[in-house]
């Protein structure tokens, strides 16, 4: 991993709580030392149940976890946080398949970082998320978008689909709102990496593209042929609220 990175003033995180689920004892301590120099307050596990122990003892404001892990794997352990939390969550994996992304995103991760990725670049996306969060907590406004058979409800994450409710991870709840919100306008793919996941980076367009297939699966009759989210080719998406 590279090391490189820009320094933070340290004082801006001594309130947030991370939590590094890493079994790779060397990488673990890299990734404490470098958030404790940030000022984070950091907490380790070596595997997914001890993960799982050390967020019921202290509430988290981020979790770094590693896919592979022994007693209990990431995924099993993003499965049972979203069960209590929507805490965010950037998974660190050494894997690039595209079925542990589809996964990943199913499951309600916030990111992911592939082992290569250096301090800098951590530090970005753990910004990023909690930027996010900074920015949800202070949207207090109440609105019910609607377009056809579709509605979404700002404030108490509600999507129905013909009056039946969709059941959607938080980061597909967030990209349906930002979509909804800006009706039959074409939204590049920058500007939807940066409204709903707060972070800019090429890396990340697998991301996208994956949240907005399993997204499409979950509100579309056809999801090949979208009547909602449309994709223009090279540009970027649109949400389109009129039958065609």
């Amino acid at each position: 991993m590279n090391h490189t990175a820009t320094e933070r003033p340290a004082s801006q995180n001594q309130s947030i709580k991370v939590l590094i689920a890493e079994d790779d004892a060397a990488l673990r301590q890299l990734l404490s030392v470098s958030l404790k120099h940030d000022g984070y307050q950091v907490y380790t596990a070596k595997n997914g149940q001890e993960a799982m122990e050390r967020f019921a003892e202290q509430a988290m404001d981020v979790i770094l976890l590693d896919v592979a892990m022994p007693v209990m794997d990431g995924f099993d352990v993003c499965t049972e946080l979203r069960k209590k939390s929507d805490v965010p969550i950037i998974f660190i994996t050494a894997q690039s398949r595209i079925d542990d992304l589809v996964l990943g995103i199913e499951l309600g991760a916030d990111s992911y970082l592939r082992k290569s990725f250096s301090i800098q670049e951590l530090r970005a996306r753990i910004q990023a998320v909690l930027r996010r969060m900074r920015q949800s907590a202070h949207h207090h406004e109440h609105h019910v978008l609607s377009a056809r058979d579709l509605s979404l409800d700002t404030k108490n994450m509600v999507v129905t689909l013909r009056s039946e409710p969709v059941t959607l991870t938080p980061t597909e709840f967030r990209l349906l709102s930002y979509l909804m919100q800006n009706p039959d306008r074409l939204l590049t793919k920058l500007e939807v990496q940066t409204a709903v996941w707060a972070y800019e980076s090429s890396d990340d367009v697998n991301f996208i593209r994956v949240t907005i297939r399993r997204l499409r699966s979950k509100i579309e009759d056809d999801p090949a042929n979208p009547r909602y989210i449309k994709t223009v080719h090279g540009l970027g998406y649109l949400f389109s609220t009129t039958l065609s």
